[in-house]
């Protein structure tokens, strides 16, 4: 667990460049293998250990180091958050701009989603969004749930499940 102090952290070894952006990503095989073996990935991963949040930082790092499976081009803006089918945030600072205004909550920027989210979320295409609270809308993730088991259903009828039973 980090701990506050005065004294500053050494820089990131191998002269990585750091980033801060998305926890989530879609991940090759190869780059993953690459990880595994990687010296550069190992030693970053132990400084990384003692920062605050190593999860906004790690993967949105190491994707860029150059070299690595799939490297993304580090001049490019970032702009993978917002493009990303991974996961989907509201950011209080890009409402209006990228998205319409949260009706829930903000916590630490981030929106925890309301009711008047929802077909926005429905539409959006992402596999997965963050943040929500029972405490803040229960009926959000109640409709959430109901459309889960509506597709399920949907799912199941128009599928013929066969067994064929000692069949070779």
């Amino acid at each position: 667990m980090p701990i506050k102090t005065d004294q500053a952290k050494t820089p990131p070894p191998h002269g990585i460049e750091m980033f801060i952006g998305n926890a989530y990503f879609v991940l090759s095989r190869e780059f993953i293998l690459h990880m595994a073996s990687s010296v550069i990935a190992m030693d970053f991963f132990e400084w990384s250990k003692d920062t605050y949040s190593p999860d906004e930082h790690f993967w949105a790092t190491l994707v860029r180091v150059p070299g690595f499976p799939g490297e993304v081009a580090r001049e490019k803006p970032d702009i993978t958050d917002l493009m990303s089918k991974t996961r989907l945030v509201k950011w209080s600072y890009l409402e209006e701009n990228l998205y319409p205004r949260c009706t829930g909550e903000h916590v630490r920027s981030v929106c925890i989603y309301g009711c008047g989210e929802l077909r926005w979320l429905l539409n959006y295409g992402s596999w997965f969004a963050n943040k929500f609270e029972p405490k803040v809308d229960p009926v959000l993730i109640q409709c959430l749930e109901e459309r889960l088991e509506e597709k399920q259903r949907s799912l199941f009828s128009r599928t013929t499940l066969t067994c064929h039973k000692g069949s070779t």
